[in-house]
């Protein structure tokens, strides 16, 4: 894999999370979003980022994450980040209603 090819790291991203490998995946993601070719692509990889950060109690770094880059979602991914959003609120509070 080329080492500045955003696709390729947001692939190796998605096995490692699915595998269960968050703090992996969180760094893959990363990788991804910062050789990414435009906004939009970056925003999705930084918000996946964000998932694998929530995944390991980062509940804080996760909302930062996804607070940057909510409108710059596309609509279909927008919705999940807000409800995301609210949970994370949640799970950092104490609350899990």
């Amino acid at each position: 894999m080329r080492p500045t090819y955003a696709t390729g790291w947001f692939n190796l991203g998605v096995a490692r999370f699915q595998g269960g490998k968050f703090r992996q995946a969180r760094e893959a993601f990363e990788a991804a979003a910062r050789f990414g070719a435009d906004r939009g692509q970056v925003a999705r990889m930084t918000y996946w980022s964000a998932i694998a950060h929530a995944n390991v109690g980062e509940f804080d770094v996760a909302l930062l994450l996804i607070e940057q880059v909510l409108e710059e979602l596309p609509p279909s991914l927008r919705r999940e980040a807000v409800e995301n959003l609210l949970s994370l609120t949640r799970l950092r509070n104490g609350s899990s209603d």
